[in-house]
């Protein structure tokens, strides 16, 4: 038995049902919030920690070279004073790639936080935002850094 369309029974159709239900969306608890602040709050802290202890890595050890390049006197010493002038910048420029990698690693770390607490609400994840960084590099300073963690 082949049914045949019928315009008619077909716009009564669409007229009784055509109210849109929309979807449900689920919410953050408010226990989920508090539970995402106070992730949000100890990763801060951590990171903070991070940066403080390498900032004061830094400068103990810039510290100890310029004291080494006061020491230092005559046209004797005047090279040695220059590598280790030549030392502070690489300090410099290494501090400046782990900061970078501190920084990376904090926004990972915020986002899989935000994204487990959204699993639990029932809410999609959030998409990671793509950061440009620098080649890393391995140093002792690097290694340094590691053994404080």
């Amino acid at each position: 038995m082949a049914s045949t369309y019928d315009p008619v029974k077909a716009h009564a159709y669409y007229m009784r049902t055509r109210k849109l239900k929309g979807r449900r969306r689920a919410k953050m608890t408010p226990e989920l919030k508090d539970q995402l602040k106070r992730e949000r709050a100890q990763i801060m802290a951590d990171t903070k920690a991070q940066r403080t202890a390498l900032t004061d890595l830094l400068k103990m050890k810039k510290d100890l070279i310029r004291q080494k390049i006061k020491n230092l006197k005559g046209k004797a010493n005047k090279a040695e004073a220059d590598k280790l002038r030549a030392t502070i910048k690489e300090l410099t420029a290494k501090g400046t790639e782990i900061r970078e990698k501190i920084r990376t690693n904090h926004a990972k770390k915020m986002l899989d936080a935000e994204n487990a607490i959204r699993e639990k609400a029932g809410l999609p994840p959030k998409e990671a935002k793509p950061t440009i960084t620098a080649t890393p590099t391995t140093t002792k300073l690097d290694e340094q850094y590691k053994q404080m963690l």
